[in-house]
């Protein structure tokens, strides 16, 4: 695969995206998404950060998609802390 050697961007665009979609995960607008579209969004964002965790992407833990997956792991509501499941 050729993506781990992209420029910066091609990683930049899609995780910024992705942060802005766990911001509609926030409890202030649950009235206006259904709780099948907010699985689909956290099974989304995770396709993305299994997609920059890859050993095909990420060449070790200090590379680019491999940062940026962690940030949006770090963004993504725990189902155990009472996140996502809760507000279902």
């Amino acid at each position: 695969m050729f993506f781990k050697y992209a420029p910066e961007a091609c990683s930049v665009y899609p995780t910024f995206a992705c942060a802005f979609i766990i911001k509609l995960l926030q409890p202030r607008y649950s009235a206006f998404i259904t709780s099948a579209l907010r699985i689909e969004i956290c099974d989304k964002v995770k396709q993305i950060i299994e997609l920059f965790e890859c050993e095909e992407i990420a060449i070790d833990e200090h590379h680019w998609p491999k940062l940026y997956a962690n940030f949006l792991r770090g963004l993504l509501p725990d189902p155990t802390a009472g996140g996502l499941e809760s507000d279902l």
